[in-house]
């Protein structure tokens, strides 16, 4: 399971300090951390560069994972110049759009509901790090996350999808059954 790029293991420390009343017990950070570490070690922070766009991919990959793009092997001063341009206007052009669609979900009819989905990712069940003998070599059964998000709530509803009933990523997966041919 993997947590926002936005969030930390201490950002989740602080939302639990704050979740808990005056008179209840709070445990310190370190122990925090150290149960974290122990009972949920498969939950992780996805990392800034884990959570790229496939253009902003194919530019760290050009420059060779490093931050700095005079760093770069084997490119010219003059493609160096072309790529860090067209990176730039990809970023400006991002953060256009993402400000455009915060906007506009701010300001549309506040009776409207604006939803967002996509296919999260596919996890495996039932996870236990702690197999006994032979069934760690067994095959775990996978379920897809489809998520819906309620972006004026700011509420997202997770859901799982058996790998029987996968229907594939991207923009024209469909599901056998609810095919053209099938619906007739």
């Amino acid at each position: 399971m993997k947590l926002p790029s936005s969030e930390t293991k201490s950002s989740i420390y602080r939302k639990y300090i704050s979740s808990l009343s005056d008179d209840e017990l709070k445990m310190s950070n370190c122990s925090f951390r150290r149960i974290w570490s122990k009972y949920i070690p498969h939950v992780t922070v996805v990392k800034p560069a884990d959570d790229l766009c496939d253009v902003c991919r194919v530019f760290f990959l050009l420059i060779g994972n490093t931050i700095s793009i005079a760093q770069a092997k084997g490119v010219t001063d003059i493609e160096r110049a072309q790529k860090l341009n067209q990176f730039l206007d990809h970023l400006h052009r991002a953060r256009n759009q993402r400000e455009y669609y915060q906007s506009w979900c701010r300001n549309t009819d506040p009776t409207a509901v604006v939803l967002s989905f996509d296919f999260a990712q596919t996890v495996h069940y039932p996870v236990s790090p702690q197999q006994p003998g032979t069934a760690y070599f067994k095959a775990t059964k996978k379920c897809g996350v489809f998520r819906i998000t309620d972006e004026k709530q700011k509420v997202q509803y997770n859901y799982m999808i058996d790998e029987k009933d996968d229907v594939g990523k991207g923009p024209n997966c469909e599901h056998p059954a609810l095919s053209p041919a099938n619906l007739l």
